[in-house]
């Protein structure tokens, strides 16, 4: 144990003595230095269009009540809720063979987002909750969280890359050193993605309460996790476990990273395979999920981040939960990293068979 203490000690002090490391951390802070500079200078106006853009939400003032209203959700509010619901179901009832394509995934998406809007109602309704529209600190928190998920995702991805690259393993090694090896790096790089978000919640609360008022963390987010669970939080706890959620991207690219580069042994590979995954399923998870094949909602295009389904479109496959993602991300994670470890050890081993004739040869020639 001790041993592998050492050893995770001097990894997590290569990785963050690293060049690529500590540019990532710059960028960071120079980022939200300069997010704050923006909002120092800006006026109410331009600053809620600006939070508006960022964050997806509409910004409104106590006399604007364009998008929401502010009151008790009444129980006839309740019963079309429930009628819209029930509807949409009757829909995807009906549908046969001779629907598109396209109207079987509107029909099943429709009725998903009124579930997810009947929960969030019946929510509100039972704790009587008052709808109030979102203020500025509560769309910066979410506007951040963007942006710090993903400033953090590449350095962990950049992370990972220069972590598995540096040292991989001495040809000596036997295969149970090469195990802990590959734990050490994994752990490390782990912690260094878990630094990032860190700092970015703090940063987060730091800046949103300094900017907008520590005072206005109190909001309610009454947000669907999925079609029929819900999610309700003020600012604070909301953020965090938004990012707690978000993380788990970072966990799976790490194991895509080490992936790559114990099949190919090449770092620029290795950095871009996991950027080339959520570029694709960017692109590719509408029209796959329009295919109406159930069992493509257990593609890695669908299941990246987890924070994904407190969002208002989610789940793009109609078919998914939460649950079901969670699981999937897992099976994915345990195979990549199965094999990862396969290959490292294989690999370096085949590099000692490879290196001992060579060694005897000398050794006879001498």
């Amino acid at each position: 144990m001790k041993g592998f203490l050492h050893t995770l000690a001097g990894e997590n002090k290569r990785l963050l003595k690293h060049k690529s490391s500590i540019v990532i951390i710059s960028i960071f802070l120079i980022v939200y230095l300069a997010i704050a500079l923006i909002f120092t200078a800006a006026d109410d106006e331009l600053a809620d269009g600006i939070l508006s853009l960022m964050s997806g939400y509409q910004v409104e003032t106590p006399n604007d009540y364009t998008h929401y209203y502010e009151g008790k959700i009444n129980y006839s509010s309740l019963s079309s809720a429930k009628d819209d619901a029930e509807i949409a179901r009757q829909y995807v009832g009906n549908l046969d063979e001779d629907d598109s394509l396209v109207e079987r995934y509107e029909a099943k998406t429709r009725y998903n987002s009124a579930r997810r809007n009947l929960s969030i109602t019946e929510y509100r309704y039972e704790n009587e909750m008052t709808y109030e529209n979102i203020n500025k600190t509560a769309a910066f928190s979410i506007a951040s969280l963007s942006v710090f998920s993903i400033i953090a995702a590449v350095g962990t991805i950049i992370a990972a890359a220069v972590s598995i690259s540096s040292n991989d393993a001495e040809s000596s090694y036997t295969s149970i050193k090469k195990i802990k090896l590959l734990t050490c790096k994994f752990i490390s790089v782990l912690l260094y993605g878990l630094f990032m978000y860190v700092l970015g919640i703090i940063l987060t609360i730091l800046f949103g309460g300094l900017l907008f008022g520590f005072s206005e963390f109190s909001y309610v987010f009454v947000s669907g996790f999925g079609p029929d669970a819900v999610l309700a939080a003020s600012v604070i706890p909301y953020t965090i476990a938004s990012a707690a959620l978000s993380f788990t991207q970072v966990v799976l690219f790490i194991s895509i990273v080490f992936l790559t580069y114990c099949l190919f042994k090449s770092s620029v590979l290795a950095v871009g395979a996991p950027i080339l995954t959520f570029v694709l399923s960017t692109l590719l998870s509408l029209p796959i999920a329009a295919l109406d094949i159930d069992i493509t909602k257990y593609l890695i295009f669908f299941n990246l981040d987890l924070s994904s389904f407190l969002q208002s479109y989610a789940p793009i496959h109609p078919g998914l939960t939460p649950a079901a993602s969670a699981i999937t991300m897992a099976v994915h994670f345990v195979v990549f990293m199965a094999l990862s470890y396969i290959l490292f050890i294989k690999r370096n081993s085949r590099k000692a068979q490879n290196t001992a004739p060579n060694t005897i040869a000398g050794e006879a020639a001498n």
